[in-house]
């Protein structure tokens, strides 16, 4: 029987290596041999050069420096977020409530005397400038024999869009006058309570604006500030308050008043918050701000 190994076949091992394996032994280098005249030091440094020709991307020094930044970011950002954030913004709440709400009153003086001013002198006509529905100003105008503080259904509350041009309301000896097309005739001469929505900046009824003792030159540039500078407004017997939404610390209130300060905070209370205050100019206009209890 003759030898059936494959080292009788010459193609087996007279074959070229493949230009693959070529290319991983310019890598890695080829395995060192225990040659004559080498120590066992020198051919395990041989060695371990060889080796640490080829390295992964995890045993890199840029690989270690990017973890261990990645580490500390994400440390840095967890605190942030469960502790520092908090008492960063507190801060600066306190310095706008110390500072910066007085710096900003200065900024928008002219406008907010000009508000004051128009309200004051029809605070029993006219109880307040809300943002309503769907960004419409909302104005309401009462009868003058309506209190400072009522219940609301004691109230004739009539709601007027002034794009609904079908409706007609009008003010008559201070009666209040419901006609239109499609709507039975009524008139409320007291206790009555118009809410007009404007969408947009259009006329109302000159015998209101009689009774607003205004023109609507006036009433909408009125309005148009109150709008630009997100501002609602509301009368009261003692004071004007003027609401200003702060873009981080949210609601606050200017207050125009000649009460003093502690005289009026006494009597706004929440359930759930704390009245936080201030003055902005003394003897005369102050902030106020609820805080709610955790």
């Amino acid at each position: 029987m003759g030898y059936m190994g494959f080292g009788m076949r010459k193609e087996v091992y007279s074959r070229k290596p493949k230009e693959a394996f070529k290319k991983l032994k310019q890598v890695h280098g080829e395995k060192p041999k225990k040659e004559k005249g080498l120590d066992d030091s020198e051919y395990l440094e041989l060695k371990q050069y060889r080796k640490s020709r080829f390295r992964h991307f995890y045993e890199s020094k840029i690989f270690k420096v990017l973890s261990s930044g990645i580490i500390v970011a994400s440390v840095l950002v967890l605190m942030w977020v469960f502790g520092l954030s908090t008492y960063y913004l507190n801060y600066k709440q306190e310095q706008f409530d110390k500072h910066g709400i007085i710096e900003y009153y200065e900024s928008k003086k002219d406008d907010l005397n000009l508000i004051e001013s128009f309200f004051s002198a029809r605070r029993k006509k006219i109880e307040s400038v809300d943002e309503g529905f769907l960004g419409y100003q909302a104005l309401k105008v009462k009868s003058i024999d309506i209190p400072f503080s009522y219940h609301i259904d004691s109230i004739n509350l009539v709601n007027y869009n002034t794009s609904w041009t079908d409706k007609v309301c009008s003010i008559k000896h201070s009666t209040l006058i419901i006609t239109g097309k499609g709507f039975v005739p009524k008139s409320y001469p007291k206790l009555w309570l118009l809410d007009i929505l404007f969408s947009k900046p259009k006329p109302i009824n000159p015998s209101i604006l009689n009774y607003l003792d205004s023109d609507w030159d006036e009433l909408s540039r009125i309005l148009l500030i109150l709008k630009n500078n997100n501002w609602t407004v509301s009368t009261k017997e003692n004071y004007i308050r003027i609401g200003y939404e702060h873009p981080t610390f949210r609601q606050y209130n200017i207050m125009f008043s000649k009460s003093s300060l502690n005289e009026f905070s006494d009597k706004q209370h929440i359930e759930g918050y704390t009245l936080k205050s201030g003055t902005i100019v003394k003897d005369g206009v102050y902030w106020t701000r609820f805080e709610r209890n955790f």
